[in-house]
């Protein structure tokens, strides 16, 4: 007759980020003396830390495990307790059918005798209450152009002077920006340019595409990657510090593909010069000539929600949350279509197409283009719904809908409160 005997359980935390790994025994009687039963593995979990995501998302959950023994092992999903899946090894959370609020996900895989588990934390919001410097598909509408009062877009190009960095992926922005004035009438109200430096109708911005900062630096810096992960920022302090610096109070950088880049080092840089070029800070900025810098999301890559990229963004996004700091996020906006369709789920690319389509070209079926910049009776005023400009590795309407997001962050720079 074997021999019962008494065990002492022993917790194991495998600490990252969000809440770790547990393992407890619940069957102690199947269990002897000799007995050499190991517990189940959780080798791997997606996301790494505790999620927040918008009110229309969704956000997908993974685990992958193993049992050492070869046991066979069973598992289930649980959504504040309520059990939502049983033997996958995906969960998804979708917040269109759940209120905004916190949400505890947890997976249990267990041999019969050992439960281990995972747990996260869910935060389900709008970005605009999490992040006030949130820039997302949420203001990348034409509607959501056209409700920034004139008065702000004139505050923001006489206040505001732009040094713009990036390369072919970042050239969307300014190639939306480029003809959106004549798609709104061609009144001169969405104008930029150095020029800016002595008009202040237009809105002063130098668009560095590949090749920062000038003749004011030495430094070879190109995008937010390129050469290395430090260029930018040697570049961006060279630039700001030049004696013929042109008065630069806002700085922004993309990214061309963030996959493969050091996060941890791009926000330890970003957090640097925030703090070196804000009033007070060791750069000898005041109220009236600090810098403020624009964090910026890579574009997706048609791997998803789990995929590379998103993974680099997400970290991006939390630290945003976390700091309170600015954010244009090029990658949300690329996850919709105009009229709020998510496509990330669906493995959208940076060309806009997914599992099944391209949500660019199908949404301008049917609707009225204004082919160029002498085609006014196609403008927003006389009906049109969207334009020609350049786009680079994408469709135009997506460079459009980055141009309308671009103003709304300038507006919001310059002080307005928004809606």
């Amino acid at each position: 007759m074997s021999r019962k005997r008494t065990l002492i359980i022993i917790i194991i935390c495998i600490s990252i980020v969000s809440v770790p790994t547990i393992i407890w025994l619940i069957n102690s009687g199947n269990l002897s003396a000799g007995d050499t039963n190991r517990t189940p593995v959780i080798s791997s979990y997606y996301p790494l830390g505790d999620p927040y995501i918008n009110e229309t998302e969704t956000q997908e959950f993974s685990i992958t495990f193993s049992d050492p023994d070869g046991d066979p092992l069973s598992y289930g999903w649980y959504l504040n307790g309520t059990e939502v899946g049983v033997n996958v090894t995906t969960y998804i959370f979708d917040a269109n059918i759940n209120p905004n609020g916190t949400y505890t996900v947890k997976v249990n895989v267990t041999d019969g005798n050992y439960v281990v588990y995972h747990l996260w934390t869910l935060t389900v919001s709008n970005y605009t209450v999490l992040g006030t410097w949130f820039i997302t598909h949420n203001h990348a509408h034409l509607e959501d152009l056209k409700s920034i009062p004139i008065s702000w877009i004139n505050e923001a190009k006489k206040n505001l002077n732009i040094a713009y960095g990036h390369t072919s992926h970042g050239s969307q922005l300014t190639s939306g920006m480029a003809n959106l004035d004549a798609f709104m009438g061609g009144n001169n109200i969405y104008l930029f340019g150095p020029s800016g430096a002595t008009i202040d109708t237009i809105l002063e911005f130098y668009d560095y595409n590949g090749g920062f900062g000038g003749a004011l630096t030495t430094t070879e810096a190109h995008d937010l990657g390129n050469p290395t992960d430090d260029a930018w920022a040697a570049a961006t302090e060279e630039y700001l510090d030049h004696p013929s610096n042109p008065g630069t109070n806002v700085i922004m950088w993309s990214w061309c593909s963030i996959a493969g880049h050091n996060i941890t080092r791009y926000l330890s840089h970003m957090e640097y010069l925030i703090s070196a070029y804000s009033a007070g800070g060791s750069k000898g900025r005041n109220s009236s000539n600090e810098v403020k810098f624009v964090f910026m999301t890579g574009h997706v890559d048609g791997q998803g929600i789990g995929g590379t990229n998103n993974l680099q963004n997400e970290l991006i996004r939390e630290h945003c949350r976390t700091y309170d700091r600015i954010l244009f996020d090029f990658a949300d906006i690329e996850s919709y279509d105009p009229d709020d369709n998510y496509f990330l789920d669906d493995n959208v690319d940076d060309g806009c197409y997914y599992d099944g389509g391209n949500w660019a070209l199908e949404w301008i079926v049917g609707k009225t283009e204004m082919t160029s910049t002498s085609d006014t009776i196609h403008n927003e005023p006389n009906g049109g719904d969207w334009y020609q400009c350049g786009a680079a590795h994408t469709e135009p309407l997506n460079s459009n809908l980055k141009a309308y997001a671009c103003w709304y962050l300038f507006a919001r720079l310059a002080g307005w409160e928004s809606n």
